[in-house]
């Protein structure tokens, strides 16, 4: 009677570096639109962006995973946050060097709609 073998055990999660289901890194590109920009920008904006280069299944699901992954990039200090009410509509992404005392400078200001 012939073994089976067991798989090798590896680290839960993609490799560091990989693509995706979208064939790109979505964290590298959240933070080229942001540059491109030159400015902060509110969530919808970057997902607008990034619809250009994904073609998600399900836009909430899309919408909800930019979202999160935002948020961790936040934590991890990669991207800053400019807050401008307590409406979700008031939280605004760009780099921390465009913060001074908590306020955006006036070149990377967001644009207000």
């Amino acid at each position: 009677m012939a073994k089976t073998k067991k798989a090798a055990k590896r680290k839960p999660g993609r490799p560091v570096g990989s693509e995706g289901q979208f064939n790109f890194n979505l964290s590298a590109t959240i933070r080229q639109v942001i540059e491109k920009e030159n400015r902060f920008l509110h969530q919808t904006e970057i997902v607008k962006h990034l619809l250009r280069k994904a073609k998600p299944k399900d836009l909430k699901v899309f919408k909800n995973k930019t979202s999160v992954l935002i948020q961790a990039m936040k934590k991890s200090g990669k991207v800053a946050d400019f807050v401008e009410s307590d409406n979700t509509r008031g939280h605004y992404y760009g780099k921390a060097e465009w913060l001074k005392r908590g306020k955006p400078v006036a070149a990377h200001a967001p644009k207000v709609v």
